[in-house]
């Protein structure tokens, strides 16, 4: 294809998650969005990959909308807020009420998930304390759901929902599990399907830290990102909401030099992208595997990227993978063929500082990068007319007060 597409996540209600663990070592955790923590991290490699630490925030690219607006919605760590845009030609304008500062079980300065309902008609935030739900109104403004709000021990650094709608898949950095949640259509509100473990401890010999987690658009997988410890794929079964057996992506050379952060399936489910932290300037990748009938990884490539990538995401017409680079602040372009990745013309694409999250609206014609740094919060991109693949730079913008430490992004279907 010479045209790009790309669904992002579209929904009424949004959900944001948020951290607030201790640091080890030199890491900078998510709750901890200050320019000098975030460069001092950037400095050291920014690998341990703790559980609250910058998770990634992509889309999936299967959706059951309802909706017909195009709107993209922003968590601020800093600033602990959302905010939300209705997307325009080449420009971003704010929707009435936004930033939505974060109130009751999100109601902290560490927000670091977002997910929008795939009837885009709810948004959810996670992090530390709970789960938040807001409805989307008809000019995509976002009002909080009454009694919706789950308060939890957990600390939920990334959420998905499925391809179908009916669950949303929470990641706790906090209890080391996944938590299934199903998801009422007609009011947003959660109910807690089960948990899985999600920590495997002997995959590298290292305590896995949570980073991200992603439904498969056909439905039939559930990956997450364990940071130092790899990867694990498991079953799912939407019509249950129960997770199967997981098999476990280790690294071929073990240690706390790699960490694993975002990860995105293609649409057949057949390769899993992964992205792949290692310290020093110019060692980090992203890796391809390929998924056998029987859910088993196999690596296939890997690929240069920027330094630091912590969000992948596939675009519409599943040629094009973009990489957003949190370590040198922008986004590597690749064209897909058969798990192979190939660098498209002029990438990198520069964008704001450190580069968190991805999403691509649902026109499919802009992919949006979040900066948890600032120096633009989000920088808005249209694809080459003349390159195919390749991101033209149209628009930047503040979501909060600039840095506002814009750690997550999602879209409406």
């Amino acid at each position: 294809m010479t045209s790009v597409e790309r669904v992002g996540l579209r929904g009424a209600v949004l959900c944001v998650g948020t951290s607030n663990g201790k640091v080890p070592g030199n890491w900078v955790r998510r709750g901890m969005m200050r320019s000098k923590l975030i460069a001092a991290a950037l400095a050291v490699g920014l690998l341990a990959g703790c559980g609250g630490f910058f998770p990634p925030l992509t889309t999936t690219t299967t959706s059951t909308s309802t909706s017909t607006g195009d709107y993209v919605y922003i968590v601020n760590q800093t600033t602990n807020s959302v905010s939300g845009f209705a997307v325009g030609a080449s420009v971003l304008s704010a929707t009435t009420g936004s930033p939505v500062t974060l109130a009751g079980a999100v109601a902290s300065s560490s927000a670091a998930s977002v997910a929008v309902s795939r009837q885009n008609t709810f948004v959810y935030v996670g992090g530390q304390g709970g789960i938040g739900c807001f409805a989307i109104g008809s000019d995509g403004s976002l009002t909080p759901v009454a009694g919706s709000n789950l308060s939890s021990t957990g600390n939920f650094v990334s959420l998905d929902t499925s391809p179908d709608g009916q669950w949303l898949v929470g990641l706790d950095a906090v209890n080391h599990s996944i938590n299934i949640y199903g998801i009422t259509a007609s009011t947003g509100l959660l109910t807690l399907n089960g948990t899985a473990t999600a920590y495997p401890l002997a995959m590298a010999g290292n305590l896995s830290v949570a980073q991200a987690v992603r439904f498969a658009p056909t439905g039939t997988y559930v990956g997450l990102a364990l940071g130092t410890s790899g990867d694990v794929v498991y079953p799912f079964t939407t019509s249950s909401g129960v997770l199967g057996l997981g098999q476990e992506i280790q690294f071929q050379a073990t240690g706390t030099n790699t960490s694993d952060t975002a990860l995105t399936f293609d649409a057949t489910g057949a390769y899993l992208y992964v992205a792949r932290l290692v310290s020093g300037v110019g060692n980090s990748r992203v890796a391809s595997y390929s998924i056998n009938s029987s859910g088993v990884p196999a690596l296939a490539h890997t690929v240069a990227t920027g330094d630091a990538p912590f969000s992948v995401m596939i675009d519409n017409s599943g040629t094009y993978l973009y990489a957003a680079n949190r370590g040198s602040g922008n986004v590597s372009g690749y064209t897909i063929a058969n798990g192979v990745l190939t660098a498209l013309p002029g990438s990198p694409y520069a964008s704001g500082l450190s580069a968190t999250a991805l999403v691509e609206d649902n026109t499919h014609k802009y992919v949006i990068a979040a900066a948890a740094n600032g120096s633009s919060d989000y920088t808005m991109y249209s694809f080459d007319a003349l390159s195919a693949g390749k991101l033209d730079a149209v628009s930047v913008g503040a979501s909060g007060t600039d840095p506002a430490g814009s750690i997550a992004i999602a879209a409406t279907h």
